[in-house]
């Protein structure tokens, strides 16, 4: 009591545990002990139970439900675990021995009744956690923009709106005395199954003596785990659950909590609602966070300025490359200018050497001659020889500038090789880089291969998917067919069900007019009889006037009184023994008929008219006899008619159940093929979830590589960029393979529509494969070239050794005054050769420039094609949703006409046990009418036998009237 961070709430769970849930208290497990409480009380406990657990939170309690028979036992834990199902909660029971204590030899006394507490040999503790949170959280696919934007738009509804606790109680004491009609559903809730989920106290289990209360006799109870329905307002049978106090024997400030409860409850819904409306925007922003944590430094939603830099610098670095890109470019374009304008100074230089090489030819020749003409005349003038001086000075001159012109030339070509050395070697370790990088792209194309046989396989997957989602659909057809037959099955029946009724009012109606007429005839048969016995009388008054009677008749008169009086009191007994008669009735008809025969025997002298007239009431008394035997007929059939209807009712009752039993037999069947179906969709996002880290690994490699390729140059940031694009690309991929796994959870109908995203993976799959292709192909290009340069400086280097050759034969023709101008072409040849390569190497690099700048070109192509596919995928995608949102109407539209056929099949059952109770108040009123048509029909047996005793002494009468005339 005194530790900390404990709080004790004195008092009952129904009055602290409301309390706790509006200060917004959860708990990680929850244990609930039962002490003489009913299963109807662990109801309302589960109601406040989901408000109460922590997610991930587990909830148990001691099930002693039925424990001293094993059947009921097991019938109260399948009613536990489907009525905590209801609430979303999974239940599990581990099984513990009891102790022999609390077995068979232990008993527990409660008003003088003893009985043993526990029979059953394992006893089942429920241990139940909430589904939806009992998962752990997995790597969740990203949701639909549109329905995370639907979720989060949703409104929660306000505190203030909703009606609180204090506000009833207020309502409450301002109007205690409400009607009680809005009272009896908490009390009739409470005792629906009051019965069925009685316990034996808690404190058994240590002593054997506890109180209890006796169990009350509700005429309202329903099934364990039924919805709650509204109490019968006219039922005065109601009882308070737990006591055998009857619901309008209370008080009204009592029924005014008890509706206060009510109202409390029915407030509940709203607030789940809410409570799942906040969970889901909890779930979208959580994973917004997660991506944010793996994607950008930022760690929480929180961190807004953080957020701001990350963007900022990201667009910085666009700026830099943007910026880099444009020198380069500018760079490029300087060289390809200093490249031509090195051409043409060439071209100029060749052709001046081509002039003065002529020149010096030219001159050699003249040399030749004039030594041949000095050899022939010693005599020269010393001004030729003066002029030659000159010019061969001249040409000196020249060939110095020559020289020292190429020279400069040499100087520039040379450092313009070296800074092409540089950059070549820089090129090379490129490639070098780029054949490792060709490496980790086979081995990703190996990866992709392997991804293409599980997109083949899955493919597989979906095709044997669709062909059960096609027979769902037909099974879907079929059940909507039977459904169809079921409401035509039900009206018919509700049609033969009003004409049986209105037959049966029919029948009562004219039971009601036969036994009005029968009591009339009876009444006119009596009113005759009066009559009769009038006539009678005035007869006798008649005779005993007229006549006086003789001794000798008088004597014989009297013997024949006496034979007849012991014939008629041994039929008198009889009589008595069958119609079970009273005594007085016949002495006094027995005296009456002696005094008519004691008239008859003393009237010799009557007239023929009161003959005439005694026969004409003979001849209306068997008219009325033939007409009580047509009425006895006609009841007759009418008993087979009702017997015969009956008899339809009956089958069609049997005819109904039968078809409620294939229709549950086939819901069943459908909820296997369901969870079938869900298995198998939980195989494929296994799969596809699989694809998504092999994918990411995928990215984290190319993201070292780019790392570590960040001293790159122009051309290592444009495949940086191109990498970066792949890259972006699949994420595309990942993006639409994690669509495709959400699209599948959704309903099993948009599993058409991960085959069209699965086609687009595979043709943006194939984008990424031909692009790096592609790249494959400008390494090999670049190979290529490095190669040809190769061959091409193999060739100037044979050309030049020939070139030497053809020289050295020159040489030997020529003179040592040549020699000098010889030397000086050689130099200058090799110059131009120098230059010639440089040419070619600048031309090669122009080319492999230009060749990138097409790759770009062609890059920015696919992109923009890339562009257009996403955005026709994204429309495909947007139908779908639209597809899916549309068979979810759909789905919701069949689960509502579902729930009304259920209704109305629960309304045709209390229909049909109220025709059920009619036909028992009808079979009760049908004896009623038999035991009093039985009475009529003794009554008319009587009068006839008494009708046919008068007509035989009329016709004594008649006869001795005859002898006496």
């Amino acid at each position: 009591m005194s530790k900390e961070n404990v709080v004790v709430l004195k008092g009952r769970w129904q009055d602290t545990l409301p309390n706790l849930l509006g200060q917004g208290v959860f708990f990680d497990g929850v244990y609930f002990d039962t002490y003489s409480e009913h299963y109807e009380d662990m109801l309302e406990l589960f109601d406040l139970l989901v408000g109460l657990l922590k997610p991930q939170g587990t909830f148990s309690f001691f099930n002693g439900l039925g424990a001293d028979r094993l059947v009921c036992y097991d019938v109260y834990k399948s009613v536990v675990e489907t009525d905590l199902a209801n609430y979303g909660l999974g239940t599990k029971f581990r099984e513990i021995e009891p102790p022999s204590s609390a077995k068979m030899e232990s008993e527990w006394k409660e008003n003088n009744i003893r009985r043993a507490y526990w029979k059953c040999p394992v006893k089942k503790l429920t241990e139940a956690v909430s589904e939806h949170l009992q998962e752990e959280p997995r790597r969740a696919p990203p949701m639909d923009p549109t329905t995370a934007n639907r979720i989060l738009h949703t409104k929660t509804p306000d505190i203030e709106s909703i009606t609180k606790p204090e506000d009833i109680d207020k309502t409450e004491e301002g109007d205690p005395s409400t009607n009680d009609s809005d009272s009896l559903s908490s009390p009739n809730q409470s005792a629906e199954s009051n019965q069925l989920g009685k316990q034996p106290p808690a404190s058994s289990r240590a002593s054997p003596s506890a109180s209890s209360t006796p169990e009350p006799t509700s005429s309202g109870r329903q099934s364990i785990g039924s919805p709650r329905s509204s109490a019968d307002t006219t039922n005065p049978n109601i009882y308070v659950p737990g006591t055998t106090i009857r619901w309008f024997d209370l008080q009204p400030e009592l029924r005014a909590k008890l509706r206060k409860f009510q109202k409390y409850e029915q407030k509940y819904p709203a607030l789940f609602d809410a409570y799942k409306i906040e969970k889901r925007k909890n779930s979208i922003i959580t994973t917004f966070e997660k991506v944010l944590q793996e994607n950008t430094p930022v760690s929480n939603l929180g961190e807004v300025e953080s957020f701001k830099d990350y963007i900022n610098s990201v667009t910085a670095k666009n700026d830099m490359l943007s910026k880099e890109l444009r020198t380069s470019a500018i760079f490029e374009k300087s060289l390809s200018r200093e490249k031509k304008d090195l051409s043409e100074k060439v071209k100029r230089l060749e052709q001046q050497i081509h002039e003065y090489v002529g020149q010096l030819g030219e001159k050699e020749v003249e040399l030749d001659a004039k030594q041949k003409e000095t050899s022939s005349e010693p005599a020269v003038d010393s001004a030729v020889v003066n002029e030659l001086e000159k010019q061969i000075e001249e040409l000196k001159n020249t060939i110095t500038t020559l020289e020292n012109y190429s020279n400069d030339l040499k100087e520039q070509l040379r450092k313009k090789e070296e800074e092409y050395l540089s950059e070549v070697d820089i090129f090379k370790k490129e490639i070098e880089k780029l054949k490792q990088d060709n490496l980790e792209v086979t081995s990703l194309k190996a990866e992709i291969i392997q991804l293409k046989n599980d997109k083949s396989k899955i493919s597989d997957e979906l095709v044997s998917s669709k062909s059960s989602i096609k027979n769902l659909k037909e099974s879907n057809d079929k059940i909507n067919q039977e459904l169809s037959k079921l409401r035509e099955t039900n009206s018919d029946l509700e049609s033969q069900l009003k004409l049986s009724s209105n037959k049966a009012e029919e029948l009562n109606s004219e039971h009601l007019k036969e036994v009005r007429d029968l009591k009339k005839n009876i009444s006119s048969l009596e009113t005759s009889l009066a009559s009769h016995k009038k006539l009678n009388q005035a007869f006798k008054d008649k005779l005993n006037e007229r006549t006086k009677p003789s001794p000798d008749v008088v004597s014989t008169t009297i013997s024949s009184l006496a034979a007849t009086t012991g014939s008629k009191n041994k039929k008198r007994k009889n009589k008595k023994k069958k119609e079970q008669q009273p005594a007085e009735e016949s002495e006094s008809k027995e005296a009456e008929v002696e005094n008519t025969k004691e008239t008859e025997t003393v009237d010799d002298h009557s007239d023929e008219g009161d003959t005439i007239e005694l026969k004409h009431n003979y001849e209306i008394l068997q008219e009325k006899v033939k007409m009580l035997e047509n009425v006895q007929s006609e009841v007759n059939d009418l008993k087979e008619e009702r017997s015969k209807l009956q008899k339809k009712l009956d089958l069609h009752k049997t005819a109904a159940e039968s078809e409620l039993e294939l229709s549950n037999a086939n819901a069943s069947k459908l909820k296997s093929q369901i969870k079938a179906k869900d298995e198998e969709i939980e195989n494929l996002r296994d799969m596809m979830r699989d694809l998504g880290d092999s994918l990411v690994t995928a990215k984290d490699e190319l993201k070292e590589l780019r790392e570590g390729s960040a001293d790159r140059k122009v051309l290592t940031d444009e495949l940086d960029t191109k990498n970066q694009e792949l890259n972006k690309l699949k994420g595309e991929l990942e993006v639409l393979r994690v669509q495709n796994s959400n699209v599948v959870t959704d309903y099993e109908v948009s599993k058409a529509s991960l085959v069209k995203k699965l086609e687009a993976a595979t043709t943006a799959k194939d984008l990424v494969e031909s692009k790096l292709k592609d790249v494959t192909e400008c390494v090999d290009k670049l190979e290529k070239v490095i190669a040809q340069q190769d061959e091409r400086s193999k060739k100037a280097t044979e050309e030049l050794a020939k070139s030497q050759k053809d020289l050295t034969d020159l040489r030997k023709d020529i003179d040592s005054k040549t020699k000098s101008y010889t030397t000086e072409k050689k130099k200058l040849d090799s110059q131009i050769e120098i230059l010639k390569k440089e040419k070619a190497v600048a031309q090669k690099t122009i080319d492999d420039l230009k060749d990138f700048k097409s790759s770009e070109t062609q890059l920015k192509l696919d992109l923009a094609t890339l562009k257009t596919s996403l955005n026709r995928k994204d429309k495909v995608i947007s139908e779908n949703e639209n597809r899916i949102k549309f068979l979810q109407e759909e789905k919701t539209s069949l689960n509502d006409q579902l729930i009304e056929l259920r209704v109305k099949v629960s309304e045709l059952t209390s229909q049909n046990k109220s025709f059920l109770d009619n036909k028992n108040t009808l079979v009760t009123r049908n004896e009623n009418l038999r035991q009093e048509y039985n009475d009529l029909m003794m009554r008319l047996n009587k009068v006839t036998a008494e009708n046919n005793k008068l007509m035989k002494e009329v016709g004594e009468l008649s006869d001795k009237t005859e002898l006496m005339h």
